[in-house]
């Protein structure tokens, strides 16, 4: 099966950042592209949230996603790896399964558990929830 395109769930956590590095020995060696995946959690909140600066506290953190997954981008194109980024507001999950929904996506890579309060447990929440939901083969990489 060749590996053509391989979709990585990254919050620059080190098991994230070690999925990162093992999707980077694959897509050398498969001559694959690479779309880094990294999704902004916003909780349901209450109405007058958006009051307090709700849309300003999105935009920030928008950016320090967009930064976080640009330089990792930077790194692997350094290396003259074909990679992309998407930063995404939901559920982590759920958004990493929608990026790999494409047709020309063959692999996901996850590390085992992330920067989430509730990414606590052998396989993190994301993770976990990633192997149930994914359309495409998992790698977890411990």
């Amino acid at each position: 099966m060749p590996i053509r395109h391989i979709v990585v769930a990254y919050d620059a956590s080190p098991p994230a950042r070690r999925a990162l590095s093992f999707a980077a020995e694959l897509a050398a060696a498969f001559h694959s592209s690479l779309t880094l995946v990294h999704a902004i959690h916003i909780p349901v909140t209450p109405p007058e949230a958006a009051l307090a600066g709700w849309a300003e506290l999105l935009a920030a953190e928008e950016r320090a996603g967009e930064a976080l997954v640009d330089d990792a981008v930077k790194g692997l194109q350094k290396r003259g790896l074909t990679a992309v980024a998407r930063v995404v507001v939901g559920a982590p999950a759920e958004q990493v399964a929608e990026a790999a929904t494409g047709a020309d996506v063959d692999l996901v890579v996850a590390g085992t558990t992330g920067k989430g309060a509730m990414a606590r447990v052998f396989l993190g929440s994301v993770t976990t929830r990633l192997l149930h939901i994914s359309p495409k083969p998992v790698l977890v990489v411990p």
